[in-house]
């Protein structure tokens, strides 16, 4: 067996998070600029090791000293069935990500499907985007608790979609490049923890929080509409209509807010949280001509991990 190298990206939401996990639609896509390496090397003359290296998160261990639960165990355990492997060689496995952990990029999900394309490469088992969505989904299970499945399908197939739970997934037709700043608040979160304070607040008060949902998951039909037609003045809107949404929902922090208004403030078309809130990034529609003022607006604010991408 040879070396192999895969590559997952990263993702942003661009309309719809929280709302999606209730069954309304919502927009990704895929941020290539960032994204995660996973290689793999076989080990001579070692018999049956399995050996672990993700320093990006401190992590150096034989596979049999993972829980059965963890996701890279579990990964490794699915992509065993996949190909009715009965045994695994002794190999080196390490895991690499550009992307921030905690900041709304789909950092776990990259990692996830990342390595499982990786470990079906290294075993020549053949394989679909489907599947390694599926496998990725398991383990953005143990991350998160209850995904949605947005992270695991936007990066496995590397292409913008409109998502909506239990229906099949449509691609996005983008009419014209959209320039998007993606900017980190500095403010550390917890998806999972997120996720969960949205379910405890439904849960109290769902005649309160349905019509949150509701409207956030109109915005993101219009917004695929604006994407379709090429209007990003309407894109723009819709995006500070939807962090208001966000706010309602109280994901959002006084940081972010405090982001979205500087970046309006300064010519930007449109700006949200992008992600789970309670941190992590907010996201900036504008227009290319002034991506240089923004990008320096922001850095002398002190926001100094910027993305410049282009969705198109």
């Amino acid at each position: 067996m040879a070396q192999i190298i895969q590559k997952a990206p990263g993702k942003i939401i661009l309309f719809g998070e929280h709302a999606v996990v209730y069954g309304k639609p919502a927009i990704a896509v895929p941020i290539m600029q960032c994204y995660t390496t996973v290689t793999i090397q076989p080990l001579i003359h070692q018999h049956n090791i399995v050996q672990i290296q993700a320093p990006d998160i401190g992590l150096n261990c034989p596979l049999a000293e993972l829980e059965p639960e963890h996701p890279f165990a579990l990964i490794i355990s699915m992509v065993r069935q996949l190909g009715k492997l009965h045994h695994l060689p002794a190999m080196q496995i390490h895991i690499h990500s550009r992307l921030p952990v905690a900041a709304g990029l789909g950092s776990g999900a990259s990692v996830s499907v990342a390595l499982a394309k990786a470990l079906c490469a290294f075993f020549s088992i053949p394989f679909t985007d489907q599947e390694i969505s599926d496998i990725a989904f398991e383990a953005e299970k143990q991350y998160h608790g209850t995904p949605s499945g947005i992270d695991n399908t936007v990066i496995a197939f590397e292409r913008g979609i409109f998502f909506q739970r239990e229906k099949p997934v449509e691609w996005l037709k983008i009419a014209q490049p959209n320039h998007i700043l993606i900017v980190n608040s500095g403010e550390e979160k917890s998806t999972k923890g997120m996720v969960e304070r949205v379910r405890e607040q439904f849960n109290h008060s769902p005649q309160l929080i349905q019509p949150l949902l509701d409207q956030i998951g109109e915005i993101a039909v219009q917004a695929r509409s604006a994407l379709e037609i090429g209007n990003p003045p309407k894109l723009g809107s819709l995006m500070v209509q939807n962090h208001q949404l966000l706010q309602a929902l109280g994901v959002s922090t006084p940081g972010l807010d405090r982001m979205v208004q500087l970046a309006m403030e300064n010519g930007a078309l449109g700006a949200k949280l992008s992600g789970a809130g309670g941190g992590g990034n907010m996201i900036i529609l504008m227009h290319s001509a002034t991506t240089a003022a923004l990008t320096q607006t922001f850095a002398q604010a002190g926001y100094t991990r910027q993305i410049q991408t282009i969705i198109q």
